[in-house]
């Protein structure tokens, strides 16, 4: 990710200009209008837990 320096994330996403980031900065930068701080940052990838929709 270009504003945190990993490699590791489930989805890598292209901002404006063209750098690879994290699903996660993307969002944040799109929900908020700014780049997501450094301070949270988390080593740990979760999953989403997803229910089973169908009957």
């Amino acid at each position: 990710c270009y504003n945190y320096r990993m490699t590791a994330t489930p989805l890598w996403r292209k901002d404006d200009e063209g750098k690879t980031i994290c699903n996660t900065c993307d969002l944040y930068y799109k929900l908020h209008g700014s780049a997501r701080l450094i301070s949270m940052k988390s080593d740990i990838i979760r999953k989403r837990s997803r229910h089973d929709a169908r009957v």
